[in-house]
């Protein structure tokens, strides 16, 4: 008698291309914060340079001091984000692979023909089918858990940018008040900016992958 009680999915193969989607989405995100982080390390550069430039010229740049400072203190903080982003994505993408290498088993228990060898294969392989399911539970809560943190983080360095890039505009308008050196000033502003809209455009796009990236709770 066949006493096959569990099943993994109604579609195995569907949860196994689910699983790889997961896989591959996260694994973009990742790459996506890893050059994110090299970004923030040339905005960090840029910001020990800007603050360097307003401490020579003095007082005309006591604003423009703060905001370097501030920059310094952002930038610093986004290699940090960036890298916990990173690590979540790729966290994310080993919990898909193992689920999916659960789901592979699970599969291979279901096909295999030795249902048909007797009781004795059919008591050890329920116990394999509900140990694995167990495993596969577990994979679903850690992804759920590892995806709503990965989306925090990612709104903070969105938010983190779009600050960046206010403190930028306030950088250049200080830069007018310093006369001979406004042009170089201008051009450290212009780099902060770009920088910081480059660092943005990583983390828009990784908040669009990640709302695309289909959960496989629906599919267990």
């Amino acid at each position: 008698m066949n006493t096959r009680l569990h099943k993994p999915s109604e579609k195995p193969a569907a949860a196994l291309a689910e699983a790889a989607h997961v896989a591959a989405v996260a694994a973009r995100i990742a790459g996506e914060l890893y050059r994110a982080s090299q970004i923030a390390r040339r905005l960090a550069l840029v910001a020990q340079n800007s603050r360097t430039m307003a401490l020579r010229v003095g007082e005309q740049a006591a604003g423009l001091d703060v905001l370097s400072e501030y920059f310094a203190d952002l930038s610093r903080d986004t290699i940090r984000l960036s890298g916990e982003v990173n690590l979540l994505a790729t966290r994310i993408a080993g919990t898909s692979v193992a689920y999916w290498r659960v789901l592979r088993y699970l599969q291979a228990l279901e096909e295999s023909p030795r249902w048909n060898d007797g009781p004795g294969f059919q008591a050890f392989a329920g116990q394999e089918l509900n140990r694995a399911a167990a495993g596969a539970q577990e994979q679903q809560l850690h992804f759920s858990e590892a995806r709503k943190v990965l989306a925090r983080r990612l709104d903070e360095l969105d938010t983190y940018m779009r600050s960046a890039r206010t403190l930028a505009v306030n950088f250049r308008l200080e830069a007018t008040k310093t006369g001979t050196h406004e042009a170089v000033l201008r051009n450290l502003a212009a780099d902060l900016d770009g920088l910081s809209a480059q660092i943005g455009e990583h983390a828009q796009r990784s908040i669009v992958l990640l709302q695309e990236m289909r959960s496989f709770d629906a599919v267990a």
